[in-house]
């Protein structure tokens, strides 16, 4: 605003309007006023080869056109009139011969070559000026797009560690009641082969007959246990 609100000072000149280009939809859409109802272009917006900006930009040149009234209805609006201009003059602003924008400036008097000449120095900067805009734009997208993933994986890497926490903990947990199955299972061994013992040592006497004639019956029976309790 400050930029386009100098060069209508500069150049006696009473509005503009400066429209960038939107790669998305490949249209421009005016973005800058000077002397102009917003109001008049909430809806508008042109392509390249459309009216006299966009055949502006399909050429590569500014486009002049002086004695306004007879040829066209342009008009300069501020609060207290709206006027019909002298001359009107349209620039494509380029940047390697890409298009980025372009700026309309309208006056209610003739400008003469001196003027014409400080629009022309300023467009050719107005490009470079608006393509380190647009890169420094870009550029800070991508940087917020990247801190925004950093600070994703940061929350992911935080839950994948809280989650081996929990799992070195379930791991911990799982040994020790390991331990204390071995040490049970150790524990009951250990208090079941005594009492056995003494039931294969007395099986052992009655098969022998240490202990007095018994049946066969009695013998199958003490047998039996004997196998048993080897296994």
């Amino acid at each position: 605003n400050e930029c386009l609100n100098e060069i209508i000072l500069s150049t006696n000149s009473q509005a503009g309007i400066i429209s960038l280009f939107d790669k998305e939809r490949a249209v421009f859409v005016p973005e800058i006023f000077f002397g102009q109802r917003v109001q008049d272009f909430s809806d508008y917006f042109f392509k390249i080869g459309d009216g006299i900006p966009g055949k502006s930009v399909e050429k590569g040149e500014k486009v002049i056109l002086t004695n306004v009234p007879l040829i066209g209805n342009f008009r300069v609006n501020c609060s207290f009139f709206s006027s019909l201009p002298e001359t009107y003059i349209c620039y494509p602003v380029l940047f390697s011969g890409k298009p980025l924008a372009t700026m309309e400036i309208i006056s209610l008097y003739s400008l003469n070559e001196n003027y014409i000449q400080f629009l022309d120095n300023i467009v050719s900067q107005m490009g470079v000026a608006i393509n380190n805009a647009l890169i420094n734009k870009e550029t800070k997208e991508i940087a917020a797009k990247l801190q925004e993933s950093s600070n994703e994986l940061e929350k992911q890497n935080k839950e994948l560690q809280e989650k081996q926490k929990e799992l070195n903990i379930k791991n911990r947990q799982l040994e020790e009641a390991n331990k204390h199955k071995s040490e049970f299972v150790a524990n009951m061994s250990h208090e079941l082969r005594t009492p056995l013992n003494s039931i294969l040592g007395f099986s052992t006497t009655i098969l022998k007959g240490m202990s007095g004639s018994v049946s066969d019956q009695a013998k199958l029976d003490v047998q039996n246990i004997f196998s048993s309790g080897k296994h």
